[in-house]
């Protein structure tokens, strides 16, 4: 006897979605060379999206909120994200990438 499943078809990239692998072709510098593949995820979300909370990236970037939390620390140790509380909901923080002076 066959088993058969009728499962949904897997969900669709987008491609205006960032992946793994457009973090992977950023510019590598020095700085960004020691990131996790989640860290840089992050950080091309927040340039192509730019500012956002930590639910959006997850969203968008399809990470479990603890890998988003540990890539945003990691980020904002290093200098390259600042964050803000909102001003609609001072529970949420809003990451930006940090400026270059």
């Amino acid at each position: 006897m066959e088993l058969k499943l009728d499962l949904p078809p897997p969900p669709r990239e987008t491609s205006d979605m960032p992946t793994t692998k457009d973090a992977a072709e950023l510019e590598i510098d020095e700085q960004n060379a020691e990131l996790p593949p989640s860290a840089k995820l992050v950080l091309v979300l927040l340039q192509t999206n730019g500012p956002q909370t930590r639910a959006e990236i997850c969203d968008h970037g399809r990470l479990h909120p603890g890998t988003a939390s540990f890539a945003l620390d990691r980020l904002e140790k290093q200098g390259q994200i600042n964050s803000r509380y909102s001003t609609d909901d001072a529970r949420q923080k809003i990451y930006t990438v940090q400026r270059e002076l």
